[in-house]
């Protein structure tokens, strides 16, 4: 392609797999010695710590790295033994589409080795899969070196001149030969094959699809998104006492109810979220009342009833606000019924500072909680460690016990 061409094809475009190739890794790190092979026997069962050559797998992930979360399972090369040279030559299909690859998506590249009983890793690298210069997918041939000795060390060779200019030859910036490019690429691949480097210090040689053209990333503009969520106005099946009339339409349209009774749902993006209203409001009443208030609160024999029903509940059943408000309220009344503790704590907001110092007081002067109880409290639903340890000091003492 002519320097002067600026033509292109943007990435929302691509509805093909992205693809990577596993070409070779350069470099080994320092054998073990005679005398650490006696000293420490278990050293010798990784391959990498005797053998310059050792067999190695890789792996391949996308991730993003701007929301931190995993866009792909990784993907794996197949098993290759090495002889005089670590070379895979491989084509690793990930399975996500270019058209889907944000512009902070990045490869997770993964060296594994065995280590006599389980698979380990030998390194990790990572590197972006858009240029972040001029927000191109990358073409061709890429290496990247690291230090065996420093964690997450990992770095883009840019000083190669032969794999830029190869770069360039295959994306048609060079005028071609044939007779003279096989020639040149031959002796290009034979001055690869004799360098060295020092002990410890890596290459891996990887290679990205060499499509005819740039590939610019574009992020997807979604237009109309709530046209398909149902209203007043755009929804067709409502009747016409439920929308504008309109006197053109002489389709029969099936009642839904009127205004204030009407069986349509609707659709509450905000649905499964606390009400802020009400979370300032139950925040602003527990804040305010004081605690020796509370502990001579008594409720009556319909109240009591209803917090009998509540403490019934059976395990994981999630409460309501006003539920939650009412076994607070009676807290103190409650302190020796052992089954209306894990009510409480689901009733309880363990991230409120307040709350929770005055709850982790009273569970330690609450009436003692059965096993089936204490189960419950080391389920998902509670994260706090001081409940956890709670529930876990209760299981001991029922052992002890018994």
């Amino acid at each position: 392609m002519s320097l002067n061409n600026i033509t292109f094809c943007v990435s929302q475009d691509l509805d093909i797999p992205l693809k990577v190739k596993i070409k070779s890794l350069e470099g080994q790190k320092p054998l073990l010695k005679p005398s650490q092979k006696l000293l420490n026997p278990e050293l010798s069962l990784v391959a990498s710590n005797v053998f310059p050559h050792s067999d190695l797998v890789v792996s391949l992930q996308v991730f993003d790295k701007e929301r931190n979360r995993n866009l792909t399972l990784p993907v794996y090369s197949p098993y290759i033994p090495f002889k005089n040279s670590r070379t895979w030559d491989y084509w690793l299909t990930l399975p996500i589409r270019i058209k889907q690859l944000t512009f902070s998506s990045h490869l997770r590249i993964v060296l594994w080795e065995y280590d006599g009983s389980k698979q380990v890793s030998f390194f990790q690298l990572e590197t972006s899969i858009f240029n972040p210069v001029d927000c191109a997918l990358k073409r061709g041939f890429e290496s990247l070196r690291f230090c065996y000795d420093i964690i997450d060390h990992c770095e883009v060779v840019t000083d190669n001149k032969d794999q830029e200019n190869l770069n360039r030859y295959f994306q048609g910036e060079f005028a071609r030969l044939p007779w003279l490019d096989e020639i040149t690429i031959n002796k290009l691949r034979k001055q690869r094959e004799k360098r060295t480097w020092p002990q410890g210090i890596f290459i891996l040689n990887l290679e990205f699809p060499m499509l005819e053209l740039p590939v610019v990333f574009t992020e997807r503009e979604i237009m109309n998104t709530q046209i398909n969520i149902p209203t007043l106005k755009n929804n067709p099946g409502l009747s016409t006492d439920l929308r504008e009339p309109n006197r053109n339409d002489s389709q029969t349209k099936i009642s839904l109810g009127n205004k204030y009774h009407s069986t349509l749902k609707f659709y509450d993006p905000d649905q499964p979220n606390n009400d802020p209203i009400e979370e300032k409001y139950r925040r602003l009443e527990r804040t305010s009342k004081n605690a020796n208030l509370d502990k001579q609160v008594k409720p009556d024999i319909k109240k009591r009833d209803y917090l009998n029903k509540i403490i019934n509940y059976p395990p994981g059943t999630r409460l309501t606000a006003h539920e939650k408000g009412s076994i607070w309220k009676y807290r103190y009344y409650l302190m020796n019924n052992k089954k209306a503790l894990t009510k409480l704590l689901q009733s309880t907001n363990l991230r409120e500072e307040s709350e929770r110092v005055e709850i982790l007081e009273l569970m330690d002067s609450w009436a003692e909680i059965d096993i089936d109880d204490a189960l419950e409290l080391l389920g998902s639903t509670f994260k706090n460690l001081s409940v956890r340890s709670y529930a876990v000091n209760r299981l001991k003492k029922h052992l002890t016990r018994n």
